[in-house]
């Protein structure tokens, strides 16, 4: 029939190429509420993850499955490339939920596709020098810049700090309370009182 028709039209205008091309000038991450253009070298990882699969460019986004996706990432832990394996699979995963929110396809294939290999946390700490040149890199005013400084000075998950709210926060005591009210955040899953430094307070003063 003709909705039908319309469907298969549809779905041929919106090809794997097409979409990856609208996907990196208007791809935002929300952070505390607000939209925020992701960092440079966040933009160009997740791109370059997509032009590896210029093979698909002419292909409709609805006739990519699960299963090829999960073939695809199976060959880099095949290969030995189990770190690399697991973060293009989540820079994918970003491409194809954002499409699924925009409508592009009604059924994102990449949301059940597993992890392969025995990757494992890196358990490889910062030395000083690395972390004073990390410090010096952000010295501009800017949200992902304080959240950087936050992760050295509080020494907390990313995650945790990522969603922290002004509720948790005692300024005038100096203390984070990571309480049971937002326990999933905290692995251990118990209350979590975080003592808050001056340099640590002056950069949670200066958010707008």
């Amino acid at each position: 029939g003709k909705d039908h028709r319309a469907a298969l039209v549809r779905d041929s205008e919106n090809s794997f190429g097409k979409v990856r091309a609208d996907f990196i000038p208007v791809y935002r991450i929300k952070r505390g509420g607000k939209l925020y253009q992701p960092a440079p070298r966040t933009l160009k990882a997740i791109n370059t993850v997509l032009e590896s699969l210029k093979a698909w460019d002419d292909r409709p986004m609805a006739s990519i499955s699960q299963t090829e996706i999960q073939e695809w990432h199976d060959r880099y832990v095949a290969a030995g490339k189990e770190s690399a394996a697991n973060r293009y699979l989540a820079d994918l995963k970003i491409f194809f939920k954002w499409a699924k929110a925009r409508g592009f396809i009604k059924i994102n294939p990449a949301a059940e596709v597993v992890k392969g290999g025995a990757y494992q946390s890196r358990e490889r700490v910062l030395s000083q020098n690395e972390l004073v040149a990390i410090w010096n890199a952000t010295a501009e005013d800017h949200p992902y810049h304080r959240i950087v400084r936050l992760l050295i000075l509080m020494g907390q998950r990313r995650d945790e700090v990522g969603a922290m709210a002004w509720s948790e926060l005692d300024m005038e005591a100096a203390i984070w309370n990571l309480t049971a009210t937002t326990i999933e955040r905290a692995k251990n899953r118990r209350q979590h009182l975080i003592p808050l430094s001056s340099p640590t307070l002056d950069i949670l003063k200066s958010i707008p």
